[in-house]
């Protein structure tokens, strides 16, 4: 109980307005080319994307429409509308009072712990974070980690995560496994590939479930590279497949 207790309140102390103003990190010399090669020297507030879903949820599988909206401040909305339900994901701006929930079919509401809505990374907008956002809270430590081995395949690794003062070990690992961002970048086209991310257990408070987005098929959009299939697996399970019919920028 004390090291679950010890894990909600590091949660509730990265949510708190940070003293240090917004981020003044230095981008690496990676960062730069990753955010040319997607940005083309431009800068972007918001990705709208259009699409067709196919949802997989054990022996479920539906197929429908999907739009999907992402800001630089960290806010996002995912509507799915399916053959026989429906599904919208919705994260407020990062900062102290951010909220993420969803809901179903039937219009209720679920809220999603604190401990999964700490870093405001919209999922399906990689493109959109590879530029350095002021709006992002002095809590969030931005890392280049260089090359490395993936599934047998060699990537250039961008970690995401919240510094807080802790002495307890259980907390900081907690914080490091779970509440961070890692996203995989192609040496070659410089273009996310994957993002991974791990989500805090309903059931248990230090398990952690495993969430991949697997990235293709970059198309450019008003000179900006989007990618128009997106995967999403839950422990390894494909569980939703998004093909990208049209696409905006602001």
């Amino acid at each position: 109980m004390r090291h679950l207790c010890s894990a909600f309140c590091l949660a509730l102390c990265c949510l708190r307005p940070s003293t240090g103003g917004s981020q003044t990190v230095s981008p690496s010399a990676f960062q730069e080319q990753a955010k040319a090669s997607a940005l083309d020297g431009k800068s972007i507030s918001a990705v709208h994307l259009f699409g067709t879903a196919e949802w997989i949820a054990g022996s479920l599988h539906e197929s429908g429409d999907a739009t999907l909206s992402a800001k630089l401040d960290g806010s996002s909305k995912v509507e799915l509308s399916l053959s026989t339900s429906s599904r919208t994901e919705m994260q407020s701006p990062s900062g102290s009072g951010r909220t993420c929930h969803w809901t179903d079919a039937t219009g209720a509401d679920h809220r999603i712990s604190r401990a999964n809505c700490l870093i405001a990374i919209p999922w399906f907008a990689p493109t959109l974070f590879t530029q350095l956002s002021p709006l992002q809270p002095a809590t969030l430590v931005i890392t280049d980690d260089g090359s490395i081995t993936k599934d047998g395949v060699t990537y250039h690794q961008i970690s995401y995560h919240h510094a807080c003062d802790s002495d307890n070990v259980v907390p900081k690992k907690w914080m490091k496994d779970i509440g961070a961002v890692k996203v995989f970048y192609e040496p070659v086209t410089l273009l996310p590939s994957t993002l991974s991310y791990v989500l805090q257990s309903d059931r248990n408070q230090l398990q952690g479930i495993e969430v991949s987005v697997v990235f293709s098929d970059y198309r450019r959009t008003d000179g900006i590279m989007l990618p128009f299939h997106i995967e999403r697996y839950i422990q390894r399970t494909l569980q939703l497949t998004l093909n990208i019919t049209n696409a905006s920028i602001e």
